[in-house]
């Protein structure tokens, strides 16, 4: 259990914690601790709020790879076939500098 606020409590099953599996939260954060979570349940007429640690690394995760997905393939970004692309080009420059440095001499 997390206190809220003065008088708010919520609750963050051991399966949202974090990672992988976790048997027990003994030792895992300090009396006092400050965490951050993400409201995942509210259920007003009980007076509870689930909580989660977990959901907020996903989360995390899931936006940066939105905004590489954003800025990558289809959308000018890096792909393999524009580098197969580049190269092809570069190789191309470097047959013509090449012949024309054969043809000065």
């Amino acid at each position: 259990f997390v206190e809220l606020e003065e008088g708010v409590e919520g609750l963050i099953h051991v399966s949202e914690l974090g990672p992988g599996k976790v048997k027990t939260p003994v030792g895992m954060f300090e009396e006092g601790q400050e965490v951050t979570a993400k409201v995942i349940h509210v259920a007003p007429l009980e007076r509870r709020i689930g909580l989660s640690i977990k959901r907020i690394d996903e989360e995390a995760e899931q936006s940066y790879y939105e905004e590489y997905s954003a800025t990558g393939a289809g959308h000018g970004g890096t792909t393999l076939g524009s580098l197969l692309q580049e190269e092809l080009v570069q190789q191309q420059s470097r047959a013509r500098a090449s012949e024309e440095d054969e043809g000065d001499e």
